[in-house]
């Protein structure tokens, strides 16, 4: 299918998963295209925004023009977040205490998380980064905290 963003083209696939139809970028997922200052070395943070994602979820970003007909993709099953249980329809302290001190955090890594709607992904905010709250679960002497966020599929990728 084809995506048309700003009067650019974009290539989508569409991938058939456990019988089920989800939109992939796989440029997103492949972050050896980008390079950190010009220096040539390539970025370690993968972007899983777009990897295997439903119809709802990708008009939130992009508008969807496609010249041929094809499948409406409703399930979020596969979808990184979801298979990997980093997708939270409510605030889960606990589940978010298992996340931070897991051993990508202990390895300098990056880790992202989604939620379900713009409630949960604003309580997030308010509860563990204005309140600084987050910093009861990563633990150490960290003080600062670097992270990016997509405010309209309501994700965060924390960088340690």
């Amino acid at each position: 299918t084809r995506i048309v963003v700003d009067e650019d083209g974009h290539a989508w696939n569409i991938v058939k998963c456990d019988g089920e139809y989800y939109y992939v970028d796989a440029t997103w997922g492949d972050a050896s295209y980008l390079t950190d200052s010009g220096n040539g070395e390539a970025l370690t943070t993968i972007n899983y925004d777009y990897l295997c994602i439903t119809t709802d979820d990708l008009s939130h970003t992009h508008i969807i023009d496609n010249p041929v007909r094809v499948p409406n993709c409703i399930v979020r099953l596969d979808n990184y977040y979801v298979k990997e249980d980093l997708y939270f329809l409510t605030l889960d302290t606990l589940k978010l205490e298992t996340i931070f001190s897991g051993e990508n955090i202990t390895q300098g890594g990056s880790v992202s998380i989604r939620f379900a709607n713009k409630e949960v992904f604003d309580e997030f905010q308010t509860i563990m980064l204005d309140e600084q709250q987050i910093f009861q679960y990563i633990g150490g002497s960290t003080t600062t905290l670097a992270y990016t966020t997509n405010d309209q599929l309501y994700t965060y990728t924390f960088m340690f």
